[in-house]
């Protein structure tokens, strides 16, 4: 199975989720927090959390696993033309 230019972006920004949840989790422990930009650092959280959320989610559950198959049968040769093949076959050899 070949790797395009999909999913080196796919890992890339998995990549990019992963280590900007770790630094800001880092970030948050190391420094205080000004009171006026506690809002902001929730809402940061909020959407990082939910991002990284996603990409272990994708990963790690049957999505990836999916578009495999979706890519598998993608390339597949559809199984009409197969009978066909397999039957001409059939008629060459009773010829014989």
């Amino acid at each position: 199975m070949k790797i395009d230019f999909k999913d080196y972006f796919q890992y890339g920004l998995a990549i990019v989720v992963v280590i900007g949840f770790i630094l800001l989790m880092y970030f948050t422990i190391t420094h205080d927090i000004p009171k006026s930009n506690e809002r902001l650092v929730d809402q940061l959280w909020g959407a990082w959390i939910m991002a990284f959320g996603t990409v272990l989610n994708y990963f790690f559950s049957s999505n990836k696993d999916s578009a495999k198959k979706t890519e598998m049968l993608y390339n597949s040769t559809p199984i009409d033309n197969a009978l066909n093949n397999n039957q001409s076959l059939l008629n060459d050899n009773e010829k014989r």
